[in-house]
C-alpha cells in the first residue's frame, strides 16, 4: 500500500488533530490522564480504608435512627392499644351499671329480679354480677325471636344464640339480662365477662357453681380484656364522705343489693356493713344500690413495650426493697407493681431496686406473701371511672 504524503494526512486531518493512539508530543503512547489521574495511578490503600470508614460512620448512624424509630413507633402502638383496650372495657362496664335493674319485684314469686352482687374469687381478685336493662329490646332482630314459641328452653346467653333464634327455641327474655365479670379463673389477665337471659334459673350466673368453677365461668364468659392487670371496684355507701381507702366514711369493695347473701359478720369485716342475714334474702323491701361506683381498670402494654422484669433476691413479707433485673421500665409506670399476685406501692430507688412506700405491702385487695427470685414483676396504665346509678336505691325507713 503507497505511504500518504503529509499533505495528504493534513487533508485527511484538517484541524491538524492527532489520533488518539498516536503518542502525545515528546511521550510515549498509553491511557490519557481521565482514567488514572493527573499522575497516572489509583486510590491507594489508606485512601479506600478511610472511605470505608466514612461509609460506616454513615451506616451505622442511619441504622441507629431508624432503630430509634422503630422503637418509638412500637411503644406509641402498645399504648395506643392499651388505651383502646380500656376504653372498651370501660364503656360495657359503664354500660351495664348504669343499666342496673333495681325494682321491688320477685321472681316467680319467691326470690328478687333485682341483684347487684360485688365480691372477691378464690384468688383475691373482684368480680361483678348485676341484673340489667335491656333498652331498645323490640327493635333488636333476635330479642324479638325470643320467646314467640311454646316450648322454648333455651337461654340467651352467647352460644349459638343466632341458631336458636331462629329456631323459636330462645325463652323470653323479660326485658333483662344477667351479667357477670370475672379475672382469668387460671390467674392470667384476662377479663372475662358473660350474660345470660332470662333471669334465674340452674346455671344462672349467680350461684357459687357457675362463679367458682373454672370450667364452668370460662363456658359462661368470653374475654372482654387480654390485658387487664386489676379490676377494683368502690361502692359508694349511705355513709361514704369520699373515695379513700375502705373504713368509716369510705366506699365498700364489696356489695350485696339482697342483704341476705353476705353473712352480716364477713360483711363488716369486707367493708359492707347493711348485711342483714338470710331472712332479708326474700325481701325486696330492704334492698339497696349504690349510688354510684367508682371503676379503677390497670391495663399492661402488650410485650414488648410493657414494664416487665423479675425479681433478682427473694422478697418476705415484710421487706421494703425490691430488687430488679431492671426497674428502669417502671419509672413512669409508679407507684403500682404486681409482684406474682401481690400488689404493692412503690417509689423509684435506682436502676435495678424499687422501694416500698409505708403501708405498701399487700394492696388493692391482696396480701403481704412471699416470693421467690425470678417472680414475674409487671405494672400497666391506671384509668379510673366514676359512674353514676340512677337507679340508685337505699333500704326503706327503719330496714
Amino acid at each position: 500500500m503507497p505511504r500518504r504524503s503529509a499533505a495528504q494526512a493534513r487533508a485527511l486531518n484538517p484541524a491538524g488533530r492527532r489520533a488518539a493512539h498516536e503518542p502525545a508530543a515528546g511521550g510515549r503512547a498509553g491511557r490519557g490522564p481521565g482514567v488514572w489521574g493527573p499522575r497516572g495511578r489509583g486510590f491507594t490503600l489508606v485512601e479506600l480504608l478511610v472511605v470505608l470508614g466514612l461509609l460506616v460512620l454513615l451506616g451505622g448512624g442511619l441504622v441507629a435512627m431508624l432503630r430509634q424509630g422503630v422503637r418509638a413507633w412500637r411503644a406509641g402502638e402498645a399504648r395506643r392499644a392499651a388505651y383502646e383496650e380500656a376504653q372498651a372495657v370501660l364503656r360495657q362496664l359503664a354500660d351495664d351499671l348504669r343499666h342496673a335493674f333495681t325494682a321491688a319485684l320477685p321472681v316467680r314469686g319467691e326470690l328478687p329480679l333485682a341483684r347487684l352482687i360485688a365480691d372477691f374469687d378464690a384468688r383475691g381478685r373482684q368480680r361483678l354480677v348485676l341484673v340489667r336493662t335491656l333498652p331498645g329490646a323490640g327493635r333488636q332482630p333476635l330479642l324479638q325471636l325470643a320467646g314467640v314459641r311454646l316450648g322454648a328452653s333455651a337461654w340467651l346467653d352467647g352460644s349459638r344464640d343466632r341458631e336458636e333464634a331462629f329456631a323459636g327455641a330462645l325463652l323470653p327474655t323479660g326485658g333483662l339480662l344477667e351479667v357477670a365479670y370475672a379475672m382469668d379463673p387460671d390467674g392470667g389477665t384476662e377479663l372475662r365477662r358473660g350474660y345470660r337471659s332470662p333471669v334465674g334459673g340452674p346455671d344462672s350466673l349467680f350461684t357459687a357453681a357457675v362463679l367458682d368453677d373454672p370450667a364452668r365461668l370460662r363456658a359462661a364468659t368470653t374475654p372482654l380484656g387480654t390485658q387487664v392487670l386489676h379490676l377494683g371496684l368502690w361502692l359508694w355507701t349511705p355513709h361514704t364522705r369520699d373515695w379513700q381507702e375502705p373504713g368509716a366514711g369510705g366506699p365498700a369493695r364489696i356489695w350485696d343489693s339482697t342483704r341476705g347473701l353476705v353473712p352480716p359478720q364477713a360483711g363488716a369485716e369486707a367493708g359492707f356493713s347493711f348485711g342483714l342475714g338470710p331472712a332479708s334474702l326474700r325481701e325486696p323491701s330492704d334492698d339497696m344500690f349504690p349510688e354510684r361506683v367508682r371503676i379503677e381498670l390497670v391495663v399492661a402494654e402488650p410485650p414488648p413495650a410493657g414494664a416487665w422484669s423479675v425479681l433478682q433476691r427473694p422478697l418476705d413479707p415484710g421487706e421494703g426493697v425490691l430488687y430488679l433485673e431492671d426497674a428502669r421500665p417502671f419509672r413512669e409506670r409508679l407507684p403500682w407493681v404486681r409482684v406474682g399476685t401481690e400488689w404493692i406501692r412503690c417509689r423509684y430507688r435506682d436502676a435495678q431496686s424499687l422501694e416500698v412506700e409505708p403501708g405498701g405491702r399487700g394492696r388493692r385487695g391482696t396480701a403481704p406473701q412471699a416470693h421467690p427470685a425470678l417472680t414475674e414483676v409487671v405494672s400497666g396504665h391506671t384509668f379510673v371511672l366514676d359512674v353514676e346509678l340512677p337507679q340508685a336505691r337505699e333500704p326503706w325507713p327503719g330496714r
